[in-house]
């Protein structure tokens, strides 16, 4: 009798390991089954987050955070940005400074006017345009990127009351009566660092915001690689002060600077001339 016990007690102590390991195994599955579900889960959550901000960041792009209309301000040039009140220019600067960013020559080519201005000259064309700039020889290497991507992020207004032609910078357009530009320039930020050498080490002296500033001849210029842009430091003399000091050249702008102007032609924009001097 203890002989026929034994096996069978051995069959039912199988039985119930079997089923003890089937039934862990059917916990693990189910486990997994709602980690993997709640990763799923995190994982949407994050592409929706990703997704507005990537929206936030092209709309903060397209609307350079500049304000619409400029305050007026005795001594000062504040910005102005009327570019982003049409929603189809507003897209078309997006789509620029992408290109700009890229250093895509078709790109840019092709949001070039046929008879765009390169200079006060009866030259003409994107040739004379591709030329000048270098763009045959080693594109990448041109200041055009730079100095157009200044140009278009300091915002601008529109010269007319359909709203079809848009010229930046807002120095240009909007560049007050009073100083002469030929000896006076405007700062371009605020807080921006004024120094008592021409040099990004050298000691700070003031700051200033948007502050229009006479301009000192200056017959030694040094200029200066910050954040990959390479600019001359500009000698001026601080506002209501016969202190002297110098500014980055990135900083601070005349209306005799390189500035440009779009055309709206059917649906699209187009760069008609972006010159420098007078």
């Amino acid at each position: 009798m203890r002989k026929i016990l034994i096996p069978i007690l051995l069959l039912l102590l199988i039985g119930s390991f079997s089923n003890c390991g089937q039934g862990k195994a059917k916990q693990e599955a189910e486990k997994a089954k709602i980690l993997a579900e709640r990763a799923k889960a995190e994982a949407d959550s994050l592409r929706l987050v990703m997704e507005l901000n990537k929206k936030l960041d092209e709309e903060r792009a397209s609307n350079l955070g500049l304000p619409t209309s400029s305050i007026r301000e005795k001594g000062k040039l504040n910005p102005v940005d009327e570019g982003q009140l049409v929603p189809g220019f507003r897209t078309f600067r997006k789509e620029l400074l992408d290109i700009i960013k890229n250093k895509d020559v078709q790109g840019l080519l092709g949001v070039l006017d046929n008879e765009i201005k390169v200079d006060f000259s009866d030259v003409t064309g994107k040739e004379a345009f591709k030329k000048k700039w270098g763009l045959d020889s080693k594109p990448s290497k041109s200041l055009v990127w730079q100095e157009l991507r200044n140009v278009v992020e300091l915002g601008g207004t529109f010269e007319n009351k359909d709203k079809s032609v848009f010229t930046a910078p807002y120095i240009f357009t909007s560049f007050p009566q009073g100083f002469d530009p030929r000896t006076y320039g405007a700062i371009t930020g605020a807080g921006v660092r004024i120094r008592n050498q021409p040099s990004r080490g050298a000691r700070q002296i003031s700051t200033l915001s948007f502050d229009v500033v006479r301009m000192v001849p200056n017959s030694s210029p040094v200029s200066e690689v910050v954040a990959k842009e390479k600019h001359v430091w500009k000698k001026i003399q601080l506002p209501d002060s016969k202190v002297i000091g110098y500014v980055f050249g990135k900083y601070l702008r005349t209306p005799k600077d390189y500035r440009a102007s779009f055309e709206r032609k059917g649906n699209s924009w187009k760069m008609f001339y972006f010159v420098e001097g007078e």
